[in-house]
């Protein structure tokens, strides 16, 4: 059991005897072959799978077996399961040079833009750049514990040769993707709006006399999104057949009603929780991006499109949310 007070937790044993009970190697493969009429063959599979792979992870898997399947459910559960470690991997690289991406366009942005009183490297000790003195404090504190606990080269390089002087580009180096939208979401939005000015709008991959005031109102979601699909990606999280409630990104209007034309069935602004979604935001950021990435991006698109249509009774495109013309929308070209 354990008691929650302000969304802190405190453990204890489970005094009521509630918790399931621990079932050895053997057993688990018993009670999935009863579940799933297993054959012989597949209770061997099962028994090497589950060897190297968490139960509780993989039972996620099993319910998602489209009901009209039959026969080789367990092999069914187990291409399912691939299939979002595929995914898992390539959104793992793609969110990761996006984390890049974001943290050198914003590095140059802040520095370029800023004026004050300290040198460009240490602008971030500025508290008049942070929207109030709760968020500067919050944020120095947090990178302050950091520091002390961090033991790569360049932080111990700086602490013992540099006097503990840390310029921007090496905090950003060594700052997590959730740290960082966490800074840049801290300060005025006047810093936001040029690095978006100049890091999205000047590229004239979108029309910023129409689309501007739109981009600048969505763009910062679209980067809280990439980093949420990077911290689910890194903890091998499911992404196939489920629906997100963290940091769920808003349509950009021409997606919206790029999606939405000759459908059958409309999506809606609040339809925003499915991985199509998600993986909508980060093509709008990766079209900014340079043409290898471009390029990377749509043959990832490429060989999902295979994977769908080679195992079309098995993994389901509605599970992940894609439209009839998904790979149009996502699609940079």
């Amino acid at each position: 059991m354990m008691y929650t007070t302000d969304n802190s937790i405190s453990l204890s044993r489970d005094l009521k005897r509630e918790m399931k009970a621990f079932l050895p190697l053997k057993d688990l493969v018993s009670y999935l072959s009863d579940k799933l009429d297993m054959s012989p063959e597949e209770e061997l599979d099962s028994k090497n799978f589950l060897r190297c792979h968490n139960y509780y992870s993989f039972s996620a898997f099993i319910k998602q077996v489209p009901d009209n399947l039959h026969k080789g459910k367990f092999q069914a559960a187990i291409s399912l399961y691939e299939f979002n470690d595929w995914l898992s991997q390539f959104l793992f690289i793609f969110s990761g040079r996006l984390e890049q991406f974001i943290k050198s366009t914003f590095i140059e942005s802040l520095c370029q833009q800023y004026n004050g009183k300290y040198q460009k490297g240490e602008c971030y000790l500025d508290e008049t750049i942070y929207e109030n003195f709760e968020l500067y404090n919050e944020f120095i504190s947090i990178i302050e514990k950091h520091l002390s606990e961090n033991q790569s080269l360049s932080i111990q390089h700086h602490i013992k040769n540099k006097g503990s002087k840390f310029p921007i580009w090496v905090l950003f180096q060594e700052m997590t993707f959730g740290e960082t939208t966490r800074f840049i979401s801290a300060l005025k939005k006047e810093y936001r709006e040029y690095w978006i000015d100049t890091t999205f709008l000047s590229t004239g991959v979108v029309n910023s006399k129409i689309h501007g005031e739109e981009i600048q109102s969505k763009l910062f979601g679209w980067v809280s999104a990439t980093w949420y699909i990077r911290n689910r990606t890194a903890h091998h999280l499911r992404l196939y057949g489920q629906n997100f409630t963290i940091a769920s990104p808003s349509f950009f209007s021409a997606d919206l009603r790029q999606i939405n034309k000759n459908a059958e069935t409309k999506k809606k602004k609040t339809h925003n929780n499915d991985l199509f979604a998600y993986l909508l935001a980060m093509k709008n950021l990766i079209q900014h991006h340079s043409h290898s990435f471009v390029q990377d991006w749509n043959d990832f698109l490429m060989t999902l499109e295979e994977q769908l249509m080679e195992k079309s009774n098995i993994i389901l495109s509605s599970k992940i949310g894609l439209p009839s013309n998904w790979k149009d929308i996502l699609w940079i070209g």
